[in-house]
């Protein structure tokens, strides 16, 4: 098996009305994939194997504020 490790750091002030925060999704940026589907030939041996792959390194810088 394998696993992502992700990243998420915040700060809010006292009043919790600011909370800035960084996270970092798939922060080894390692190559994944959300589904695998193999392709087979008529004969029904392995032709390929298609998948959609999961999202790289990939950085979000919110901002929120409550009132």
């Amino acid at each position: 098996g394998y696993g992502l490790t992700n990243l998420r750091l915040s700060w809010s002030d006292r009043d919790r009305q600011w909370t800035v925060a960084l996270q970092i999704d798939n922060l080894l940026n390692e190559q994944y994939y959300i589904t695998k589907t193999p392709a087979l030939n008529a004969d029904g041996t392995l032709f390929s194997v298609n998948g959609t792959p999961g999202l790289l390194r990939t950085a979000f810088f919110t901002i929120e504020r409550n009132f």
